[in-house]
């Protein structure tokens, strides 16, 4: 654990210094599979900008956690090309589509909301919960293309409005 963490708060100074190859090394001999596994996705967004972006994105495609793997695969994408970039685009929204925690799902779209409106919007309405639903097309609606603007606002304002009416009858 304390390898693994050494590791991923070094991560971001790796490449400059050129120490990339032994950090990976070092990160695979880590008998902690979840540390280990830690440490690799830290070193991935340096491992792609080296050239080697589909190792990164394999590594990064073994992240269980939703969340992580669609926040994981977010990172990597400016840093991907072709084939691997539109990859990691849409393991990044099937990632969100496999949170089942609403807030979770929620929380994560507001992450992503900036750099992948129109690809978070169906995850958004498929929320079940409301309050949660609301939180996350609030999010996406400054971001969204004008065509889905006012359809986002509208089912918005109709879950607000299922919320009104459940606290009416309480």
């Amino acid at each position: 654990p304390e390898r693994a963490a050494s590791l991923t708060a070094l991560a971001p100074r790796l490449s400059a210094v050129n120490l990339l190859s032994q950090a990976m090394a070092t990160a695979r001999e880590i008998a902690d599979t979840d540390a280990q596994l830690a440490s690799l996705v830290a070193l991935a967004p340096d491992l792609a900008t080296a050239g080697d972006q589909v190792e990164a994105l394999e590594i990064v495609g073994k992240v269980s956690d939703g969340q992580s793997r669609a926040l994981a695969m977010a990172e990597l994408l400016p840093r991907l090309s072709g084939l691997e970039r539109r990859k990691a685009r849409e393991g990044v929204v099937a990632a969100v589509h496999r949170i089942d925690d609403p807030a979770t799902r929620a929380m994560t779209i507001e992450q992503l909301a900036p750099r992948f409106p129109r690809e978070m919007l169906p995850a958004a309405l498929a929320i079940e919960f409301e309050n949660h639903r609301i939180r996350a097309l609030l999010s996406l609606i400054p971001h969204l293309p004008d065509d889905l603007r006012l359809p986002a606002r509208q089912e918005t304002l109709s879950a607000l409005q299922t919320i009104m009416a459940d606290f009416e009858q309480l």
